[in-house]
């Protein structure tokens, strides 16, 4: 209850920029109201805004998961967590929530190493094993496929290789940040038009 409630605080436009959310934990002795308030309801007045609308929220929605768990969710427990609140947001009006796997690289290294060992093709071991990865995302939270990315961390050195791995860690970071864009102008267009619309928004 207490994560469903801070995503709704943040939905409906109530925090400000660059701030944390998360309740507080006590409650102000000279504010008497506070003690017949439920404990979600005790956020810091410091990082809400006093007037929200579509400019105080946000336009676009990002699950990010470490990509090189074996299963993402991990269990019964945490995918129903995150399958209720991508139902909340769309029933805010975000109908692309993206979502993001990151460390990447880690599962590629395992799996060179498992492929060498076994003689195996390592390019065609990465692309089944990437791929079995997003079909579990796409089944256990109901998301397209589309709306999966994958990324990892930069890589530190001067050498060729790692240099090339960041210039890949760029680009994947720039095909994340245009879906969520897309995904933003969708919003903006329903919330003023009061249709959904997928934007055009596309990188060259």
């Amino acid at each position: 209850e207490r994560e469903q409630r801070q995503l709704n605080v943040m939905l409906d436009g109530g925090v400000k920029d660059d701030s944390l959310v998360q309740q507080r934990n006590y409650r102000y002795a000279r504010l008497l109201w506070e003690f017949w308030k439920r404990d979600v309801d005790l956020f810091p007045n410091e990082i809400l805004v006093r007037r929200s609308g579509l400019a105080t929220k946000p336009h676009a929605i990002l699950f990010v998961f470490d990509g090189s768990m074996e299963e993402i969710p991990d269990g019964e427990e945490e995918t129903k967590f995150y399958r209720d609140i991508i139902a909340m947001t769309r029933e805010k009006g975000y109908q692309y929530p993206q979502v993001v796997l990151t460390r990447i690289d880690r599962v590629e290294e395992t799996l060179l190493r498992e492929a060498a060992e076994a003689g195996e093709d390592p390019e065609l071991k990465l692309l089944q094993a990437l791929d079995r990865k997003i079909e579990g995302v796409v089944e256990r939270l109901g998301i397209s496929r589309a709306s999966v990315h994958f990324t990892e961390n930069y890589h530190s050195g001067t050498s060729n290789t790692s240099e090339g791995r960041n210039v890949s860690v760029d680009y994947h970071a720039l095909k994340i940040l245009t879906q969520c864009c897309s995904s933003a102008d969708a919003f903006v267009a329903q919330s003023l038009h009061g249709g959904p619309r997928q934007s055009v928004c596309s990188i060259q």
